[in-house]
């Protein structure tokens, strides 16, 4: 079975969200949203899918900043820079959980009554193909939000072919074994430690294979006008996988989401500063084809509370360096 492709292309701009196309195309008097008083379905979609592109942006600047600081012989606050990703994570996460019920806000839409919306096969179909799609995502927002897990970090320097980079990771705090460390349940199966851009990544990817399943919705219940060569703006998603093409691209114990998706960028000249970060690792500055490599040291950035006295130490089992083609 072949993988999905995500084009980003600068020169020839391809449909990633084809749910943002169906909405754009929508037959006059398809949807309920004045009937109902509420947001057009299109509203409703481009605000959520915005919310998630931004804080997939600012964190992603935040940690190109702490590759720059830990790069420099002259560091700049690093532990504020490590909080605002911590912070950043937390919105990412929300914002992605979030972005369910906004689905489910928009297939109401096309249902005057709420009663009929309920009964509907295509409804019962939409949520149990989103179920498979949001359970990692809304399990980890619900346990941070809900059971006091609280989001650590995890960095350790690797040598590699010459160059030396700190990789940052993270997990979700959890008591467990008479002290606090990774979750018992969110990281069971030795899924310790999650690099963070693969998480990111993987909330990206989240947010097209939504759009295929919101699309096919659409579709099945006809609200769409048929072959209209409709043009539709994906540059807020195509500017938060840009950021993210300029970070290292690893995964820990997570299965990166490039393992089943293949992200293809296609970009001229003009705008390769765009993509240059100048670290290692990223788009423009390729992880070494070597396999040797080795790592010093590990730290973990837990916080005390006055009271706790065991942490558990916490160590990814692998590391699997994503290397573009």
């Amino acid at each position: 079975m072949s993988k999905k492709t995500i084009n980003i292309s600068q020169l020839q701009p391809e449909i990633n969200l084809p749910a943002l196309k169906a909405l754009s195309t929508l037959r006059e008097g398809a949807c309920f949203d004045r009937e109902r008083d509420c947001r057009h379905p299109l509203g409703i979609y481009n605000l959520s899918i915005g919310k998630i592109c931004a804080k997939i942006e600012k964190c992603a600047e935040k940690l190109e900043l702490y590759w720059k600081e830990n790069r420099s012989e002259k560091e700049t606050k690093p532990g504020k820079t490590n909080d605002d990703i911590i912070d950043y994570i937390e919105l990412c996460l929300y914002s992605a959980a979030e972005h369910v019920d906004d689905i489910e806000e928009i297939a109401k839409t096309f249902f005057r009554y709420d009663r009929v919306y309920a009964s509907s096969k295509n409804v019962v179909l939409l949520k149990k193909s989103i179920k498979p799609l949001r359970d990692e995502i809304s399990n980890f927002a619900n346990t941070i939000k809900h059971t006091h897990g609280r989001i650590r970090l995890y960095e350790t320097t690797f040598f590699h072919s010459g160059n030396s980079i700190n990789l940052l990771g993270f997990f979700v705090e959890g008591w467990a074994n008479g002290g606090v460390g990774p979750h018992p349940v969110l990281h069971s199966n030795g899924k310790k430690v999650l690099s963070i851009t693969s998480f990111l990544w993987n909330i990206l990817t989240y947010l097209a294979d939504m759009s295929d399943v919101l699309a096919n919705f659409l579709e099945k219940i006809g609200v769409c006008e048929e072959e209209i060569n409709q043009k539709t703006e994906e540059r807020i998603f195509a500017s938060a996988a840009t950021k993210l093409a300029r970070l290292p691209i690893y995964s820990f114990d997570d299965d990166h989401p490039f393992n089943r998706v293949k992200w293809v960028f296609e970009f001229s000249s003009e705008v390769h500063d765009e993509f240059d970060s100048g670290i290692y690792g990223s788009l423009l500055n390729r992880w070494s084809k070597s396999v040797h490599g080795h790592f010093t040291g590990y730290r973990l950035f837990y916080a005390g509370d006055g009271t706790t006295k065991t942490f558990n130490l916490a160590n990814p089992t692998q590391l699997q360096l994503q290397h573009w083609t």
